[in-house]
């Protein structure tokens, strides 16, 4: 561990309170682990056009705006992917990736690979059926 108490880093693909979906949960989830003296770093990319990034105050957030590669490429964004890497590095116990098939999701492995350090990967029903039919090409 890097110091005393256990640090996560949360990556998810947006927070934006009109993108619904994770966003609650993820409030939630970062509420019950700072209940536990858990502390943790939250990287997500903001798309205004989706309303408002969620107001979470039980984490220290790492928010990088949406630009024209993050839209049209899976949420392509080197700020974030390098940020991790360095929270990673020096920081992080543990990297906790929401959803599988993002270029967050992506950083997030880089990141825990090469600073060995363990990752969970939540899903988040990206593995349903319907979800696997929809651009099923590039998924298998």
């Amino acid at each position: 561990m890097k110091n005393s108490n256990l640090c996560i880093g949360i990556v998810v693909g947006t927070i934006n309170d009109g993108a619904g979906g994770i966003a609650p949960a993820i409030m939630g989830y970062t509420n019950v682990i700072a209940e536990m003296q858990i502390y943790s770093h939250l990287l997500t990319i903001n798309y205004p056009e989706l309303g408002n990034l969620i107001s979470i105050d039980s984490v220290e957030l790492h928010s990088y705006l949406a630009n024209f590669f993050a839209r049209k490429f899976g949420g392509f964004n080197l700020k974030l992917q390098k940020e991790l890497w360095q929270l990673a590095a020096k920081k992080l116990d543990l990297i906790h990736s929401y959803g599988i098939w993002q270029l967050h999701n992506l950083y997030a492995r880089q990141s825990s690979i090469g600073n060995n350090i363990p990752l969970i990967i939540s899903p988040e029903g990206m593995l349903e059926p319907w979800c696997l039919r929809f651009s099923g090409f590039k998924k298998k």
